[in-house]
Parts: C-alpha cells; structure tokens; sequence
C-alpha cells in the first residue's frame, strides 16, 4: 500500500487487491484498514488470516461465503470454532461441494453439511444434494462411498 497526499491536500492510499489482482485507490489509510481488521475478526481468526488489501468486490464475495448455510436449511453450526475456520479454509481452496460417487451414481454434496452431520452412504440419495451424470460425474477429485 503507498499512501499519497493530491494536490488539494486529500489522503489516498493505492493498493493491489490480493485476490483479483486490481489497482486501486482508496481514502483508507494504513492504519485505518489495520483498525478495521482487527475489530472485524477474533484474534484466533487474524491468526489463519493475515491482513491482506482486497477490493470492495473481493470482500463482498469473501463475506458472502462466510455467511453460508448449512444443506441442512441452518446457519452454519459448528460448534468447534477450530474445525469450522479449517472447513471454511478447505471450501475457499477447494470450493463448497464435493463430488461422492456411491454404486456408479454421483452427487455434488457440501462440504460443511459433511463437517457438520456426517454422511451415510444409504441416505446419500434421500439428502436432496444435486445429482451429476456424464462427464461432470467423471471429473478428478471425487470421492468414493462404499456401500454399507
């Protein structure tokens, strides 16, 4: 961040966002954003996530997953605060749903309801996640059930 002063005598501050990689320029000092963060998040989430300079689209998006539901039609419901920031650093490295494949069939299931309920193989096709055929079925990184 490099702050500078225009020729009416306003202080700006221009930044890279660290997300979409934008220049930008705002009226926020330093210190002012620094103020911000530190009363935004707890002290055991500043240490998972160290200060960084998003742009006001970055931030909308970060805050919107944030404020995710569980599947189950509940806020998010951890009741470890651990295991709930590891589960939300998982989705935003590797998206919201994971692929499960039980007896050639497969579903995009979430990855806080798996956190937050477990999953069964037998209630796997009564949970109402979103069944994918073809070559979405088929695509890396899916995960696979045995039946029980």
């Amino acid at each position: 961040m490099r702050e500078f002063t225009c020729e009416h005598g306003n202080k700006y501050a221009e930044y890279t966002c660290t997300e979409c990689g934008g220049e930008f320029i705002t009226d926020q000092s330093y210190a002012d954003a620094l103020m911000e963060y530190q009363q935004e998040f707890s002290e055991q989430e500043r240490v998972t996530a160290p200060p960084a300079f998003v742009c006001e689209d970055c931030y909308n998006k970060a805050m919107e997953e944030l404020n995710v539901n569980c599947h189950c039609g509940r806020p998010l419901h951890y009741q470890n605060k651990a295991i709930e920031m590891m589960v939300k650093a998982m989705v935003r490295r590797q998206g919201e749903y994971v692929r499960v494949t039980l007896e050639g069939r497969t579903w995009l299931v979430q990855r806080h309801y798996i956190a937050l309920h477990g999953i069964r193989s037998r209630d796997l096709p009564f949970l109402g996640f979103q069944e994918v055929t073809g070559d979405a079925a088929e695509s890396p990184g899916k995960s696979q059930l045995k039946s029980s």
